[in-house]
């Protein structure tokens, strides 16, 4: 059985209840609802991470002036003078 942590986290939130209490009405220990919430947090840490992204080296046309320009995903330019 897969679980979505973050709906179940989401649930817990909403019913008000102690652990102990969530965790019995969803027929669970306390602490398989404390491994759910530390699973959805680290999750969301996961999810909002940074990653790497493939960059394409362009060689620089001659009458250029030498400098490092990188174009970002969101369209940010940076130009490093060389």
């Amino acid at each position: 059985m897969r679980i979505n942590y973050q709906e179940f986290a989401e649930a817990y939130v909403n019913s008000g209840l102690s652990r102990k209490a969530f965790g019995q009405q969803q027929g669970m220990s306390a602490n398989m609802v404390s491994y759910y919430l530390k699973r959805s947090q680290q999750s969301v840490k996961t999810a909002s991470r940074p990653s790497f992204k493939e960059i394409q080296i362009i060689s620089p046309e001659p009458e250029q002036s030498k400098c490092i320009k990188i174009l970002t995903a969101d369209g940010v330019r940076i130009e490093i003078p060389m």
